[in-house]
């Protein structure tokens, strides 16, 4: 299993919390803090304790990006979501250059995408995962396609009422 990094999130978290229980101590101690000081102190634990909650949002949802296989499917889980898709032949992950020169990952079908890679796994680390797993990284030429590009083979027109 491939988890996105916590990059400095972590270290916000951490931080954070510290800064919330030093600033704590002071307000819970009767006389020890009074006016300007005691006000100063309680905004100062406010303000750690919305960045606790700030890193531990952006935590849980860089966690919940994976990229995994079971030996059957590919599954690609976002922070909102999950694509499961079954290994076949023509799987393999496409790899184009966005405007900035950055690699951009796709899953393939052939040469149909099919569900973009999360940047936030790491390029060199889903490569390296796709070589563990047997599917091929294929370089390919012209902008990356966006979610637009894609065309969902079970979403079938409305009918018309009749």
């Amino acid at each position: 299993m491939l988890r996105a990094p916590l990059g400095g999130w972590g270290a916000i978290l951490v931080f954070a919390v510290s800064i919330m229980t030093i600033g704590a101590v002071p307000l819970l101690l009767e006389g020890l803090l009074v006016g300007a000081a005691r006000l100063a102190a309680f905004l100062g634990v406010l303000a750690a304790f919305l960045g606790v909650v700030l890193g531990v949002t952006m935590v849980t949802l860089r966690w919940r990006t994976s990229l995994r296989s079971d030996g059957e499917a590919l599954v690609l889980r976002g922070p909102f979501g999950a694509s499961v898709i079954p290994f076949h032949d023509r799987l393999s992950i496409g790899r184009w250059l966005n405007h900035r020169q950055r690699p951009v990952l796709w899953v393939l079908d052939g040469s149909r995408p099919l569900t973009p890679v999360s940047g936030r796994l790491g390029s060199a680390r889903i490569e390296a995962f796709a070589s563990r797993v047997h599917l091929a990284v294929v370089d390919l030429e012209g902008l990356p396609p966006t979610t637009d590009d894609l065309v969902h083979p079970d979403s079938s027109p409305p009918e018309s009422p009749q």
